[in-house]
């Protein structure tokens, strides 16, 4: 297993992006090309973008954003786009993906990650607790979860 960061790793790009695409297809395709060409040069320690790579296929990915289509500006960073091909799952993968997040977060100085709840069942064993409520695209609430750094 190896993780990938388009940052770390620009030589990447393209391929991530069409495992993005295709991963989360209900979302507009020109976003994540969008998100990930300029996340490479970006000043700031977000966003960042990755990839679990196994025996030379992406079998997952990730996003540390700052914001995830919802109604709260001022919570920050957002794990999104968290994904496990079907085929892997069940093996805690999804964890090396979180982890490598939260490092990521802890060395840029945040002292939390939020996620939504709505991918929970990938991650109900790593830590979050449910905090409140946010409006998502403006049109229904979901709780979210916010991982606390030790």
């Amino acid at each position: 297993m190896k993780i990938i960061s388009v940052r770390e790793q620009p030589e990447y790009k393209d391929q991530i992006i069409a495992f993005l695409q295709k991963s989360w297809s209900q979302v507009s395709p020109e976003i994540y090309r969008d998100c990930l060409e300029h996340c490479i040069d970006a000043t700031s320690p977000l966003p960042q973008w990755y990839v679990l790579e196994a025996d030379g296929q992406f079998i997952g990915c990730a996003g540390l954003i700052t914001n995830d289509f919802i109604s709260r500006m001022d919570l920050y960073p957002w794990l999104a786009a968290l994904f496990i091909d079907e085929q892997f799952r069940g093996n805690s993968y999804a964890q090396l993906l979180v982890e490598k997040a939260k490092e990521d977060a802890t060395d840029a100085g945040f002292k939390s990650c939020i996620y939504v709840q709505t991918i929970l069942d990938i991650t109900k064993n790593t830590g979050g607790r449910i905090l409140e409520t946010v409006i998502i695209l403006g049109r229904n609430i979901r709780e979210f979860m916010r991982y606390l750094y030790k």
